[in-house]
Order: structure tokens, then sequence, then C-alpha cells
């Protein structure tokens, strides 16, 4: 026992064991850690006795259909700031009943690092379509750009404005459909002067 102790508890993400009533028969540091609870206040309770009831109800859900299935469960779940990958499996018990064990592992910047990756990849196709797709217009041009923009972004709004060097004046070009309702924009053509744009002006400026 103690050394299946120092073995599981060299690992720093959760592990645990739950007997057929979802109460825990076994943990390691990493979970006492998650909890910030010692073992005792662990040992012989439900998720519902010892975190909050949101995450108790996420638990219980998958638990009930690990047993259910007697099959491996995973997920993602996002916990406050973080990402946490689960992996749940059926454990035939002692008395014959099936308890279910896991691994917990917080993949949280790995999830950014996928993130960063799929905008790269998304940027990338974006330019290139933009580029090399046909267009019956340079409007057409600059408004397929804009609306590609905004999913690259996730932004609900958007606009384009061209800028004239020598008047240092900014002409609204293009935008995102979503603003019209939102929007007391009637006309297309509406003129800023550099001077007069603040923050976003900085660009030009810069």
């Amino acid at each position: 026992n103690e050394l299946s102790k120092t073995y599981i508890n060299s690992y720093d993400n959760p592990i645990y064991l739950k007997d057929e009533n979802l109460r825990y028969v076994f943990v390691n540091r990493a979970v006492m850690n998650f909890h910030n609870k010692v073992e005792s206040e662990i040992i012989g309770h439900d998720d519902f006795e010892i975190s909050d009831k949101e995450l108790a109800e996420k638990q219980r859900e998958t638990d009930l259909a690990v047993l259910e299935s007697k099959t491996v469960f995973q997920a993602e779940l996002a916990l406050k700031d973080r990402i946490l990958k689960i992996i749940k499996f059926p454990v035939k018990l002692i008395n014959g009943h099936y308890g279910v064990g896991g691994f917990i592992q917080d993949i949280t910047e790995l999830c950014i690092k996928r993130r960063k990756e799929e905008k790269a990849l998304l940027h990338n196709q974006i330019l290139v379509d933009v580029l090399s797709r046909r267009f019956e217009s340079v409007q057409d041009q600059l408004d397929y750009a804009l609306s590609e923009s905004l999913k690259l972004t996730e932004s609900k709004y958007g606009y384009i404005y061209l800028y004239n060097e020598e008047k240092k004046e900014f002409i609204l070009n293009s935008w995102s459909k979503d603003i019209m309702p939102d929007s007391k924009i009637v006309e297309k053509q509406i003129r800023y002067q550099l001077e007069m744009t603040g923050l976003w002006g900085e660009v030009v400026h810069q």
C-alpha cells in the first residue's frame, strides 16, 4: 500500500477510485491539492460533499454514464480559467460491484497552443483565399475579407476604412451585417479625420 501511494502521489495529475455509490475509495495527493482537503476529508465522501455543486453535478453525470455503459469515458471540462481532460473507466471491486476510476489532466496550455495553431492556419487560408479568389469587384473582395476577418477574430462587429494619405482622412467602406440593427449608420460614406480617430487611428500614426 505504501509503495502504491508513493507511486500515484508522484503523479502531478489527480488519480482516484470511487465505489459503486460514487464515494472516494482512494485518491492521490493531487486530488487533495485540487480540492484543498486532506485525505480523511475526501475518502468515504462523494463529490457533493467536497466540491461545489456545478462541478459535482458534472462529475456525477459522467460517473453514472461510466457505470451504465461499463466503458471508458473521455471529456474536456472548462472549469474557471482552466481546461481539464477527464478520463474515467469502470473498475470491478472486491465485492463484485463496479466503481469508477479516473484521471484528470490539466490541458489548458495544450489547448491554448492548439488554438493558436488553428488560428494561424485559418489566417493563412483566408489570405490565400482573399488574394487568389476571383471577385466581381474590389468592393466584393473587401466585403469578403471583412467577413472572414470577423471569423478569425471571433468578433461580432467590424469595419473597413480606406485611408487617404494626402487628406489624412478615413472613409468608411465596409461594415459587418450585424452593425445595422445596432447602429445609426444610414449612409455608406462616413468620413473621419485622422486626428479625430483616437486610439484606432494609432496604427496610421505609427
